[in-house]
């Protein structure tokens, strides 16, 4: 296990990926270019930082520190979403940013996929058998514009531009990364897993939304019946799916004691997600449909129940996690 001394800021290790990210921001890519999760993360659970919305802007202290080794001594990795279905593209931004962080930390790019990906999940089986991860999907319109969808077969949701927007994390004078935005980072961790929100990401996820609705209370909202909608009712489709038939309970976040301040994760009606707006199948025979649904609801179970073991949470992250092979699932790739 490394030992805490020798570790560096994050923020430090990604200074120079900000500048590198502000120096090339004249390529429309690279301008959209985002960092995902943790970095953004601390930053929010900290009850020193300010949000700016007018500015978009996260400000944090400039004595924020995310240590580079997590308390179990693996490296952190950080996840930078670069926007687009070009993986050429992709791969070059890619390949500057890992000249950057080197081996500081775990670097993952995620483009997004093509829509035909997403389609091909289900194209000759109902099972989806490799993927296992809800994730985002482009499809060019004949106007030249760009649709997203965000999904995991055999649901699928709109993606709202707001989705994507970018934010600015600043910590102190000489930090800025771009980050997403405070209700993009709630809903990603409410819609990444078949299986919901995941338990390791339990705790921080009811503080982010308990520190957000304290600050800014109409974002419950936004989430609910504004740009978030989407994602939000994907969210409840997975919560659903990974309940138990006998006694099903909803998800709730935030302030326990104040019912304005929460955020709800309620439960629908499994006998009629075959219905629903979001269900890709619904011009499939009925059999095709209950495998597609049974699967999801499998997979949804089967990941719950690993992620309520520490040890073989631990045992993925060590041993699993960094290996190709296991990307190709957890990443979609």
């Amino acid at each position: 296990m490394r030992s805490r001394s020798t570790d560096r800021n994050c923020l430090d290790i990604l200074q120079p990926v900000g500048r590198w990210l502000e120096a090339n921001s004249n390529d429309r890519l690279v301008a959209r270019t985002q960092i995902l999760g943790g970095i953004g993360v601390a930053a929010l659970l900290s009850p020193e930082t300010i949000v700016d919305r007018d500015q978009k802007t996260v400000i944090a202290s400039e004595d924020l520190v995310i240590p580079q080794y997590r308390a179990n001594g693996t490296l952190r990795d950080v996840d930078i979403l670069v926007p687009t279905a070009d993986t050429r593209a992709k791969a070059a931004i890619e390949d500057s940013l890992a000249n950057i962080i080197g081996n500081d930390l775990e670097l993952s790019v995620f483009g997004i996929h093509a829509i035909s990906k997403l389609r091909e999940q289900t194209r000759d089986t109902p099972y989806a058998l490799g993927a296992f991860m809800a994730d985002r999907f482009a499809e060019e319109n004949a106007d030249g514009t760009t649709s997203y969808t965000k999904g995991l077969s055999p649901f699928a949701v709109a993606l709202p531009d707001e989705a994507l927007e970018r934010w600015r994390l600043q910590v102190g004078n000489d930090t800025i990364l771009p980050i997403q935005s405070p209700e993009s980072t709630i809903m990603n961790y409410l819609t990444r897993s078949p299986s919901g929100l995941r338990e390791k990401d339990r705790l921080k996820t009811n503080q982010l939304v308990y520190n957000a609705l304290e600050d800014d209370p109409e974002m419950r909202e936004r989430i609910i019946d504004g740009s978030g909608h989407s994602q939000f009712h994907l969210a409840r489709i997975f919560h659903t799916l990974r309940e138990p038939a006998r006694y099903p309970q909803s998800l709730t976040l935030g302030d326990p004691d104040d019912s304005s301040h929460q955020l709800v994760i309620g439960l629908l009606d499994q006998a009629n997600l075959l219905e629903d707006d979001a269900f890709m199948f619904r011009d499939k025979p009925l059999q095709w449909q209950r495998q597609a649904l049974g699967a999801l609801a499998l997979k949804s179970r089967a990941i719950r129940w690993v992620e309520k073991h520490d040890n073989l949470v631990s045992f993925h992250q060590h041993f699993l996690e960094p290996q190709d092979f296991i990307k190709r699932f957890t990443h979609n790739a």
